[in-house]
């Protein structure tokens, strides 16, 4: 019998592999199997959506989880940035920073080289440095993205 781990396993490989149909069918069992869906399988679904270049579904599954009681983490915020920077919504990803904030999710050095690198796509310099200036705040390193 197929479980939660298992489950979630093969929607990272999908992911691994752009397959977001796959992912979603996946999860789509899962549902129908009364298989726990947790904050690792929302974020799997959403990376092999942001590979697939499904940015919509990728934020509809974002939203959802609120819907499912299923709590975002870092790693959820992280991939949802780089899901809009990836296809081009890299304002959308910075909303998502804030976001982030507002819900006490603490941000660490992956949720902000994200943020950066969105920046980077808009040619937003001077909110990438504001960013840089915000993680040594909080005593975080930048690093090269």
């Amino acid at each position: 019998q197929p479980t939660t781990i298992s489950y979630n396993t093969a929607i990272s490989a999908c992911a691994r592999a752009a397959d977001a149909e796959r992912a979603l069918a996946l999860f789509r069992q899962m549902e129908s199997g009364g298989i726990e869906r947790t904050a690792v399988t929302y974020t799997g679904l959403i990376h092999a959506c942001a590979e697939g270049m499904q940015l919509d579904k990728a934020m509809a599954l974002f939203t959802y989880m609120e819907v499912a009681g299923v709590e975002r983490n870092q790693v959820t915020y992280s991939v949802a940035i780089n899901a809009c920077t990836r296809n081009g919504q890299w304002e959308l990803g910075l909303q998502l920073l804030h976001e982030m904030a507002r819900r006490g999710v603490q941000p660490d050095t992956i949720v902000f080289n994200a943020a950066i690198s969105a920046c980077e796509k808009g040619r937003d310099w001077d909110t990438a440095m504001r960013l840089m200036a915000q993680m040594r705040q909080m005593g975080l390193q930048p690093s090269a993205v």
